[in-house]
C-alpha cells in the first residue's frame, strides 16, 4: 500500500478547526471553561437564595434566573469567542492566508512534505498520534510538529488513510477516528 502521495490546498478555516481540536482536547481549557460556567452561575444561584432568604423574591428570582441563564447560554457565546479569538491568532500569524499547494508522501520509513516555501522529510517513527475527525486528517509527531489534511481537498484521500491505518499498525499506535467530533 505505500508509498502513497496525496495534493491539496488548506485554507485559514482548516487551521482554525486543527487549533480547535487541539483546545478540545486540552485539560486545561477543559477545566477553565467549566470552572467559568459553573462558578458565575454557583455566584448568582447563591446570591438569588441570599435574597430569597430576607425576603426580596423580586430581586433573588432575577439572579436565580441570571444564574441558569449563564450556566445554559456561556458556554455557547464562550465557544464562539474562543473560535474568534483563535481566528484572529491565525490572521496574526500567518502574514498571508495559508493556501499553499501541499504534496505529502507517505512511505514506510519517512514522511516527506513539501508546499510551495518548504521541503521537510519526518521519520516515521517519530509518529505518536493520528486522528480523523469528520474535516481533517491530523498526524502528530513526537518532537511536537504536527500536519494537517484536510478530508474535501485531498484527491486520493481513500489511499492515503489506508496508508495511515497501515503506519499505525506497523508503529504500533492507535488510529482514532472521531466522527462525532465538532467545536462547542
Amino acid at each position: 500500500m505505500l508509498p502513497v502521495t496525496i495534493h491539496f490546498k488548506a485554507d485559514l478555516d482548516d487551521y482554525l478547526t486543527h487549533q480547535l481540536f487541539i483546545a478540545s482536547k486540552s485539560a486545561s481549557i477543559a477545566k477553565k471553561r467549566r470552572r467559568n460556567k459553573l462558578v458565575v452561575s454557583f455566584l448568582f444561584a447563591a446570591a438569588g437564595a441570599t435574597f430569597f432568604a430576607t425576603g426580596n423574591i423580586p430581586l433573588g428570582s432575577a439572579l436565580l434566573t441570571i444564574g441558569i441563564l449563564w450556566f445554559v447560554f456561556y458556554p455557547v457565546w464562550e465557544a464562539k469567542q474562543f473560535t474568534k479569538q483563535m481566528h484572529n491568532m491565525l490572521l496574526e500569524n500567518f502574514k498571508t492566508p495559508p493556501n499553499n499547494q501541499t504534496t505529502i508522501t507517505l512511505n514506510k520509513d519517512v514522511i516527506l512534505i513539501h508546499d510551495e516555501t518548504n521541503k521537510t522529510s519526518i521519520k516515521t517513527g517519530l509518529v505518536t498520534l493520528i486522528v480523523e475527525i469528520p474535516s481533517l486528517i491530523l498526524v502528530r509527531f513526537s518532537d511536537g510538529r504536527s500536519f494537517l489534511v484536510p478530508k474535501n481537498k485531498t484527491e486520493n484521500l481513500e489511499d492515503f488513510e489506508n496508508g495511515l491505518r497501515e503506519l499505525a499498525r506497523q508503529l504500533n499506535i492507535k488510529y482514532t477516528e472521531e466522527p462525532e467530533w465538532r467545536w462547542t
